[in-house]
């Protein structure tokens, strides 16, 4: 999973039109894929895919938890650590929210 990641160069913010110009004249024309390379990169992306899933159903069932002891974590916690639970549950959610993208534009 790593290896797929760490292959992937960072987005610009922004480029100028006569920069991806220059950028397209110099990209190859065609890549040449051996089927050994194809079938790698499948089973990596079923990897990244399995990761996922168990990903999301973990972060679910925490924020099912979270909501459910939601009254009792008063009890026990001070107001900092219960709104640094709230924020963390926001961010689970967002991120949950992205997942879903992601999945709708791999299908």
């Amino acid at each position: 999973m790593i290896k797929i990641l760490s292959n992937i160069k960072p987005f610009p913010e922004y480029i100028s039109h006569k920069k991806l110009k220059s950028l397209l004249s110099k990209a190859p024309q065609g890549i040449q894929t051996s089927g050994e390379n194809i079938s790698d990169y499948e089973g990596q992306e079923e990897e990244l895919n399995n990761y996922l899933k168990k990903w999301m159903n973990s972060s679910q069932l925490l924020i099912e938890h979270l909501r459910q002891d939601n009254n009792n974590l008063g009890a026990h916690k001070n107001s900092k650590s219960i709104l640094a639970l709230g924020a963390m549950e926001a961010h689970i959610n967002m991120a949950i929210q992205a997942l879903k993208g992601y999945e709708s534009e791999s299908k």
